[in-house]
């Protein structure tokens, strides 16, 4: 999904930029159908559009192609419709009885001046978080320079980047909507103008290669941790799906804790039966909507008793840390709690962050 935002993005981009250059029908057509994507995709894209919007005011060049971009956007919105009625009353409904999301503070900001050159889906070493901070402070120092004194083009590159982030950072005060995985597209642009600045930019070549050498220890630091990561949430759910295609009974029961554990298990081995319990409605961590779970035909189960059913073995798959966060809040799982007053304990085979309990009932 969030390829499909920046190749989106990316498309409306290219396709309103040669739309406004050459006035082809194609290029719009191009544009329309690139920013439809892109509200499909997520839709926080709209304000990657609203930016290209904002850059066509700005420029006076261009501003005499207003009305054509007016009627490009009623054919996106006319392509967009079946959103707009069918799901999106939904998902306000959704979000106005709880949202996840909660409003960004400093650290969002931090992190986003970092944006294109870190990730942060996981705990970065210090040392990596140290040099990133820094190639990021001088790579947006030595950017707004010389963009400034070229008077080049890459400028607008620079408002296509930072205009949604400050336009989501500035409204999640009011309504927490900050979120940085849709904020691809914004990473994409702010790297062409990067590339620039490493090319056309008229640094000087010694500060040109420190730049560059910057850039790729972040790069190669950040990816190595990405890709080698096996904690919360994210622990190696391949192995743990095998584990279960390999031991699991026809009769027992599989009972996921919620739809982190599930889905990727889920994907992995789809001919083990299991279900997922729902989350607490209304609370931080009920973001699976009902149209959600029917587009995918994946349904929560409401409670461990109708999750279990008549199994007389049960795997539970949870994750510890879980469990020990209820703790720390006073509180225990209900579901454990409920297999420990029905069941024994009979095994726990642990996949790093994650914890597959077998459980068996006391006839058996």
């Amino acid at each position: 999904m969030y390829a499909l935002l920046g190749l989106g993005a990316a498309l409306a981009a290219w396709g309103l930029l040669r739309g406004l250059e050459e006035t082809r029908l194609r290029w719009w057509a191009i544009y329309a159908g690139a920013a439809t994507v892109t509200l499909y995709a997520h839709n926080l894209g709209a304000f990657v559009l609203l930016a290209l919007h904002a850059l066509v005011a700005f420029r006076s060049r261009w501003r005499r192609h207003l009305p054509r971009l007016a009627l490009a956007d009623l054919l996106i919105l006319l392509l967009f419709s079946p959103w707009l009625v069918m799901v999106l009353p939904g998902q306000i409904g959704f979000v106005e009885r709880g949202y996840w999301l909660s409003s960004p503070d400093l650290d969002e900001v931090v992190r986003a001046v970092m944006l294109p050159v870190l990730t942060f889906y996981e705990p970065a070493p210090l040392w990596l978080l140290g040099i990133g901070l820094l190639t990021s402070l001088l790579i947006l120092a030595f950017l707004a320079l010389r963009a400034w004194r070229s008077r080049s083009g890459v400028g607008g590159f620079l408002l296509l980047s930072w205009a949604p982030i400050v336009s989501l950072l500035l409204i999640s005060s009011w309504r927490p909507i900050y979120l940085e995985r849709a904020l691809l597209p914004s990473a994409l642009f702010y790297l062409v103008a990067v590339g620039w600045l490493l090319t056309q930019g008229g640094l000087p070549k010694i500060v040109r290669m420190g730049l560059a050498a910057l850039l790729a220890v972040c790069s190669l630091g950040s990816l190595s941790v990405h890709y080698t990561y096996a904690g919360f949430p994210r622990p190696p759910f391949q192995e743990a799906a095998a584990h279960l295609h390999a031991n699991v009974q026809p009769e027992d029961a599989v009972v996921h804790t919620n739809k982190l554990t599930y889905l990727p298990m889920h994907y992995y081995s789809p001919d083990v039966a299991g279900v997922f319990l729902a989350d607490p409605s209304g609370s931080p961590q009920d973001t699976l909507a009902r149209p959600t779970q029917e587009a995918l035909d994946l349904f929560a189960t409401s409670t461990i008793t109708a999750a279990v059913g008549e199994a007389n073995r049960v795997w539970l798959v949870v994750f510890p840390r879980e469990m020990e966060e209820m703790e720390a809040l006073g509180a225990t799982s209900s579901a454990q709690r409920w297999l420990k007053n029905r069941f024994v304990k009979d095994s726990e085979k642990c996949f790093q962050a994650l914890s597959l309990i077998l459980y068996e009932g006391e006839d058996h």
